[in-house]
């Protein structure tokens, strides 16, 4: 995800859910609130996720980290290493999609009623 060197793996789903195994810590953040409009395909239900995550603020996903973790342990430190996390994580993921960095590839995992597609970072020629 970044220029010359790895930051994260960042797995997003058409459900609202994004993970990543990164350089600041790893996490796995439900969005269920997002709820992209019903019957649009899976790939514009992702690009709906894209753009709601992009309009995130560094503070509301640290908190969103924060709670998906906070079952395990709660401390001033671990709500600073969110925050951290989330000003390093985020703005990148931001970059990335701006950039069009990102490629959907053409693989497909269908559970139920969610379909996942996976993304990541793609260097253009």
């Amino acid at each position: 995800m970044t220029e010359g060197g790895w930051l994260a793996q960042i797995l997003i789903t058409s459900d609202g859910m994004i993970s990543g195994v990164t350089d600041y810590g790893n996490f796995a953040v439900p969005f269920r609130a997002f709820a992209p409009v019903p019957g649009l395909a899976a790939e514009a239900k992702l690009e709906a996720f894209i753009t709601f995550i992009k309009s995130l603020g560094e503070d509301y996903f640290a908190s969103k980290i924060e709670s998906s973790i906070s079952y395990m342990a709660t401390s001033k430190q671990l709500s600073n290493n969110c925050k951290r996390l989330s000003s390093k994580i985020l703005p990148a993921l931001k970059a990335a999609f701006e950039k069009e960095k990102v490629v959907i590839e053409n693989v497909v995992i269908e559970s139920g009623n969610n379909t996942y597609k996976v993304a990541h970072p793609t260097h253009k020629e």
